[in-house]
């Protein structure tokens, strides 16, 4: 789903480590007050932001980490 996400005070927008400046593909995080994880293209910030809860982030966090030991 993309929508719109409040902003929790003193909540910044964090660039993946994954990204470099010279790429393209960029996408960026941070917590909501609902304790969820918004997600959003670097690239396109107006387009909205994907919402995960937390499980659900740590679960593709460490499916990403996983793949790079095995890379």
């Amino acid at each position: 789903m993309i929508r719109r996400s409040p902003q929790s005070p003193g909540s910044h927008w964090r660039k993946s480590s994954y990204t470099s400046d010279a790429e393209e593909l960029c996408v960026e995080f941070r917590p909501t007050p609902d304790r969820r994880i918004a997600v959003r293209d670097s690239k396109a910030r107006a387009q909205g932001t994907c919402t995960f809860a937390p499980g659900a982030w740590a679960a593709f966090v460490r499916a990403i980490q996983e793949r790079d030991t095995l890379a």
